[in-house]
């Protein structure tokens, strides 16, 4: 059996060129394949969200090499966290060898452990936020109350809202607003808070 079902039929722009025929698969049953590619692109969400999936599922991960990275590239080691494809090396590299696969797949767990937890996405993040907030000297404004609140003075703040949780069953996020606004629960992304 091949790796993948593929044609030489149809139209094509390039006579070197495959087309790759496949049906749709739902991202609940990704975990059923030993092997699960990341494209360019987006499913749901974005390519970064998608990805991020993919490490946890305990599944050999396969990237297309293009150029969009996420922050923790620089720890990826092909051929230990995941083999990287392309065009012309996609047949010569997939499958990869059986000896290889284990390896493969404690890797991708350990991208996913190490890099993408939830504790681990919240110390980057606020760690992207000091380093912004030394860039661009916002200490001189945050750590001066009667600046800040000067500042606050000029700014339009009755939108913003604090986040305290986000129930993935629901798909609801809990937020704490200013005081014009009470504390809601709210599905989806577009809906507003109400006033009180």
């Amino acid at each position: 059996s091949s790796f993948c079902k593929t044609t030489t039929r149809g139209k094509k722009k390039n006579p070197d060129d495959t087309i790759i025929r496949g049906t749709f698969v739902d991202q609940a049953r990704y975990s059923d394949y030993k092997y699960v590619l990341n494209l360019p692109g987006s499913t749901t969400g974005s390519y970064s969200r998608n990805l991020n999936h993919l490490w946890m599922l305990g599944s050999v991960v396969v990237l297309w090499q293009n150029p969009h990275v996420e922050w923790y590239y620089p720890a990826l080691v092909d051929g230990v966290t995941h083999v990287t494809i392309n065009k012309t090396s996609a047949l010569e590299r997939l499958p990869p060898p059986l000896t290889t696969q284990g390896v493969l797949r404690s890797g991708a767990s350990i991208v996913a452990k190490h890099f993408l937890c939830d504790l681990c996405l919240a110390a980057f993040h606020r760690d992207v936020v000091r380093q912004l907030r030394l860039s661009f000297k916002l200490g001189l404004l945050l750590d001066d109350d009667a600046r800040f609140d000067t500042f606050l003075e000029t700014v339009n703040t009755t939108d913003l809202v604090e986040f305290l949780s986000y129930d993935e069953k629901r798909h609801e996020s809990l937020v704490r607003a200013p005081a014009a606004l009470e504390t809601v629960k709210y599905a989806g992304r577009h809906e507003r808070h109400r006033r009180q």
